[in-house]
């Protein structure tokens, strides 16, 4: 799908262009996980996986690896080919061999950075395979009826970070944790930065 985004000089908040195309959007939701990363993540994280293997993931990894350095990564997609290729091509584009794996589960061992970056409307991880200490980035849907991640990963999660305030807001009653206490617990990432 085509974006079309808009360019302002910000000393005098003029229009200075538009940008139309598909390529933009996953270039900037990366680079907003690289400084999530860089910001939340621990310093010493070597282990890095990937549940989803589309054009969010790409920029993803490709911003993960430019704030920490990764031994170890690995990824798993529901299409095994898909998976497969994705890890020959990233490889070549990091530097760092990522292993395709048969299962989600196998994927997030052990791991201290998880991207979930799916389109899935049911969680493909469960909150037990996640180590303490793990940073996971959600960047699929995030509604009480679809969500990638669990429920439970959100409630137990030291901190619950977004970098867009304002999108909750217009999820309303339909975002994971409305109505729970947890949601007067997430912060702004620009805060945290």
């Amino acid at each position: 799908r085509d974006e079309l985004v808009a360019v302002f000089d910000s000393d005098n908040g003029a229009l200075l262009g538009l940008v139309a195309g598909s390529g933009l959007g996953p270039l900037r939701t990366g680079a907003i996980g690289g400084v999530a990363i860089n910001a939340l993540a621990r310093e010493d994280a070597v282990t890095l996986a990937l549940v989803g293997t589309g054009k969010q993931a790409r920029t993803q990894l490709q911003a993960a690896c430019e704030v920490r350095s990764f031994e170890t990564i690995r990824a798993h997609s529901r299409n095994a080919s898909r998976c497969e290729a994705f890890c020959r091509e990233m490889s070549m584009t990091t530097g760092v061999e990522i292993q395709p794996t048969t299962s989600a589960k196998d994927a997030v061992a052990e791991a201290d950075v998880v991207i979930c970056s799916t389109i899935s409307d049911t969680p493909v991880l469960e909150t037990d395979w996640i180590s303490p200490g793990t940073h996971v980035q959600n960047v699929g849907p995030k509604f009480q009826d679809s969500c990638e991640l669990p429920r439970e990963l959100f409630e137990s999660a030291d901190v619950l970070v977004t970098d867009a305030p304002a999108q909750l807001a217009d999820y309303g009653d339909r975002f994971l944790v409305a109505g729970t206490p947890h949601i007067d617990r997430i912060v702004s990432l620009g805060n945290v930065i």
